[in-house]
């Protein structure tokens, strides 16, 4: 199951919601596999090193969530959702130290093993800040369970930003600087 995208998007529903609900980390208990006892118990998000260390999507994943924010000195923020929001969307706003802004996202729908063929989840995401450019990157915007940047939108003067994402994918919309980074 650890070499699956399923469990990745599955452990970011987790992890978002956690956030929601005001707990300040989450941990993944194996990041290389590991023994327990009598045998292996391989749930890693790096994969053995006879395989050549693979890096599989739960590490691509927190990968994305750590890169997009200061562990330290932060706070979320609530996402208020407008009247008719879909439910199955879930959203998560952090602000950093130095006040830049990371909006995580996922829509829970997207947890279903057949969600590839399914079509973009539209989002328009609301009480930005007015004519600023954020980073959008993916998790998972094309089945490899690996980080694509996107590119960079701007918030319109109403400080709102509209763009669909790929139903199995999670999305940061951050403010941060990042440089440059392999995806």
């Amino acid at each position: 199951m650890a070499v699956t995208n399923a469990v990745a998007f599955q452990e970011a529903w987790l992890m978002l919601r956690a956030l929601q609900l005001g707990y300040l980390a989450t941990a993944k208990w194996d990041v290389y596999d590991a023994t327990y006892d009598i045998g292996t118990q391989d749930y890693s998000t790096i994969g053995p090193g006879t395989a050549g260390w693979p890096l599989r999507p739960a590490y691509h994943l927190l990968h994305l969530l750590t890169l997009t924010t200061e562990p330290v000195g932060g706070s979320i923020v609530e996402v208020v959702a407008q009247p008719g929001a879909d439910p199955a969307k879930l959203l998560v706003a952090y602000v950093s130290p130095g006040s830049d802004l990371t909006i995580f996202g996922l829509d829970r729908n997207g947890a279903g093993i057949s969600a590839d063929t399914a079509p973009p989840v539209p989002y328009s995401i609301g009480g930005l800040p007015p004519n600023r450019l954020f980073r959008l990157i993916f998790w998972n915007a094309d089945g490899t369970g690996t980080n694509r940047e996107i590119g960079f939108l701007a918030s319109n003067p109403d400080g709102v930003i509209e763009f669909a994402v790929p139903l199995n994918a999670v999305f940061a919309l951050t403010t941060a600087q990042l440089g440059e980074h392999p995806w």
